[in-house]
């Protein structure tokens, strides 16, 4: 059965950065805020340091160009929240307001999605990410853990030595305990690499390809499920059974209108968007800033898609007149968490009429 969401309120300036079944957090201008899941009343909880204040003073344009919002967030222990912003990690107690820094990540790197991975053979709960950050020349990318207690400490796990990756997009726990480290972007450092349940000894068992450039992956009826991720090749949400196997074991589910970054939960269905990128680099940073062009692999507007057994269209918008490269790829983001299952939201980033704004989505 097809499962159709109705677009809800839209909250101007707010952006959803985790769920619960009872509340959403959202990020304004340095600082978090509570809220129930139709967005009435506010509360503000924290403000949420950042590399140069002033910068979030200005317009949004000046947000999106210096990448100043939440990229990623998660519970650490009972009534804290971590937020990944731009290189550094903060701590935030919910109850108190109290926020510390929890990492300021080395070189200026930076993280795309927290996971969250349970060791069978420690017996541990890890929060670990894996460095995402500009890295044509493919220099080491470090994996990060730490265990889920207030006070624990983050400590390089592991390290894909140089030459081998881009950087990391996600690592993911399947349900039987293996995990998995999705690695991009360009020929052999698109790819799927496993490690242990410490987040030690990682191995590559597909890469190379573009089919195998992903950003997340959703368990589904004995399969992964995910969105290819690549401006240059026509993007798909594929099926495959994880573990090493054959390059044509991959089965297509459906053609996608551009690639797939950022995803969602919505009961036990997943929410995902695709994103309007340009293509290749020139090599010239001024002429790039300004290219509005997109890659080949892109081929309509963002949109925002639910898949369940089915996969239906939710939502779209156009990409706004901001260059993608200057101004932020055109996309919508989702928080981190889970809410009620009936309903799920969404944060429009470079889109016409809703860039900024926090969307709400309703089952019908």
């Amino acid at each position: 059965m097809t499962v159709e969401f109705r677009q809800g309120r839209v909250l101007p300036g707010y952006q959803p950065v985790f769920c619960t079944r009872e509340h959403v957090y959202l990020f304004r201008r340095n600082w978090l805020w509570r809220a129930d899941h139709d967005l009435g009343e506010r509360v503000r909880l924290a403000r949420i340091p950042a590399d140069r204040s002033i910068l979030s003073l200005g317009p949004r344009i000046v947000e999106r160009v210096f990448r100043t919002a939440i990229q990623s967030a998660a519970l650490c222990g009972p009534g804290t929240l971590l937020l990944a912003r731009r290189s550094r990690i903060w701590r935030v107690d919910l109850a108190t307001g109290d926020v510390a820094l929890d990492l300021a990540i080395p070189d200026g790197r930076g993280l795309l999605a927290f996971g969250r991975i349970v060791s069978a053979a420690s017996g541990t709960e890890w929060l670990v990410f894996g460095e995402y950050f500009n890295n044509p020349d493919r220099a080491a990318v470090r994996l990060w853990r730490r265990r889920t207690e207030r006070d624990a400490r983050w400590e390089v796990a592991a390290v894909i030595p140089a030459g081998q990756i881009n950087h990391v997009h996600a690592l993911h726990q399947l349900g039987n305990g293996a995990v998995y480290v999705l690695t991009g972007d360009f020929d052999g450092a698109a790819g799927f690499w496993q490690v242990d349940d410490d987040i030690t000894d990682p191995r590559p068992i597909r890469r190379g390809k573009q089919r195998f450039r992903a950003c997340w992956w959703f368990e589904h009826g004995g399969s992964v499920v995910y969105g290819t991720d690549s401006q240059f090749e026509v993007n798909r949400l594929l099926s495959l059974q994880p573990g090493d196997g054959e390059d044509d074991d991959v089965q297509v589910i459906a053609d996608l209108p551009g690639s797939c970054i950022y995803h969602g939960r919505t009961g036990a269905g997943l929410v995902f968007s695709t994103t309007v990128e340009p293509g290749a680099s020139t090599g010239s940073f001024a002429r790039d800033a300004v290219n509005r062009s997109v890659g080949p692999g892109i081929t309509g507007d963002p949109a925002i898609f639910h898949y369940s057994d089915e996969l239906t269209r939710v939502f779209s918008a156009p990409k706004d007149a901001w260059p993608p490269r200057l101004g932020q790829f055109g996309t919508f983001m989702f928080p981190a968490g889970a809410g009620p299952d009936d309903r799920f939201h969404a944060y429009g980033v470079a889109v016409k009429d809703y860039d900024g704004a926090c969307l709400t989505f309703h089952r019908r």
